[in-house]
């Protein structure tokens, strides 16, 4: 059984950076082209209203290859992960996309499938936890993407030098 994942979180940079900028951000995680990069990512486990719950560190196995070339403000990545040593945890295959929302913002598009584990008792556990669990991973990878693309443009912006008008002044 699989089930469909989907998140977009909106990320403040300008469309035309977004490619450049997602790469870098995979770059300095550790993804190399070839290779598998090991991301820590974070879910709670059956948090409880206002109190938060458990919240689980798992190292999950990252595989993502870039269908299109940098710089190219539609490019897509597949994206593969699964859990270091196994583990329950749903396996993810999709890809991230750059959707262009105007100048100065971007929306990153996570979409794909992901296979419970546990085999045919994968659907109980999806239906208590595991699509927590996968949304949860998704939207804090996605929120670590979109908040270092966003400091990377703000300090690249407050580094360069004012422009000729606000010099005079």
């Amino acid at each position: 059984m699989t089930s469909k994942l989907r998140q977009m979180p909106l990320v403040s940079c300008p469309t035309a950076q977004a490619a450049k900028r997602v790469e870098a951000f995979l770059t300095q995680s550790g993804v190399v082209k070839g290779h598998v990069a090991r991301i820590p990512f974070g879910f709670d486990l059956m948090p409880v209203e206002g109190a938060g719950g458990v919240h689980v560190q798992r190292a999950v196995s990252l595989d993502i290859t870039m269908d299109s070339k940098p710089g190219n403000v539609d490019a897509t990545f597949n994206v593969d992960w699964k859990a270091s040593g196994g583990g329950p945890y749903p396996s993810f295959h999709g890809e991230l996309a750059i959707e262009n929302e105007d100048y100065d913002s971007f929306w990153l598009e996570l979409r794909g499938t992901y296979q419970p584990p546990f085999g045919f008792l994968g659907s109980v556990f999806d239906a208590i936890a595991g699509r927590r669990i996968a949304a949860q991973s998704a939207r804090e990878f996605l929120a670590k993407m979109a908040s270092s693309i966003e400091a990377g443009f703000q300090a690249d912006e407050a580094a360069k030098p004012p422009a000729p008008a606000e010099r005079l002044r």
